[in-house]
């Protein structure tokens, strides 16, 4: 098993991301005054709309679990509780010779490329940024749905930013 702190082969790929719809990456914060937007698109300190490396990352790991499922090679369930390696065994292993065999038989293809909750990952995502000169920012309005009765809720109307399509994203 190659260490953490040896690098065997080491790529970089510039990545360009073209919005082919308008799309929404929520900053998850609210405004203070009643007339800000009340979901605003994430960006970065000088105002560039971002595309955070961990959703990349996600998106690709994804794929990746798909298509390695449709050619019937053996991918772990880490989400529903079937990981391929679990870190409470690591009590069982005597010393980390011995605890890194265990992950280097039993480690899946997509843990051992996107790392697990027992394994670091071995590619790195940063962030997908727009150009602010060139990103085209929009307003939406919504209605929150009650799910209960399937109609809008009273008084429930909100506002949203999008990045329109067409806007190009580099990481």
């Amino acid at each position: 098993m190659i260490p953490f702190d040896t690098f065997k082969n080491k790529y970089f790929f510039d990545i360009y991301i073209t919005a082919e719809t308008p799309i929404h990456i929520g900053s998850g914060e609210e405004g203070l005054s009643p007339l800000d937007i009340d979901s605003s698109v994430l960006k970065d300190s000088e105002g560039n709309t971002i595309i955070p490396g961990s959703s990349l990352k996600g998106v690709f790991r994804s794929n990746l679990e798909q298509i390695l499922r449709g050619k019937n090679v053996k991918i772990c369930d880490e989400v529903g509780g079937n990981p391929c390696i679990n870190s409470k065994d690591r009590k069982k292993f005597d010393n980390e010779d011995s605890w890194f065999s265990h992950i280097e038989k039993n480690i899946c293809e997509v843990c051992n490329l996107f790392g697990s909750n027992s394994f670091s990952s071995r590619v790195f995502f940063s962030d997908a940024m727009a150009d602010k000169k060139q990103q085209n920012i929009n307003y939406r309005d919504g209605v929150k749905i009650r799910r209960d009765t399937e109609v809008a809720a009273i008084k429930a109307k909100y506002d949203y930013e999008i990045v329109s399509s067409g806007t190009i994203f580099k990481t």
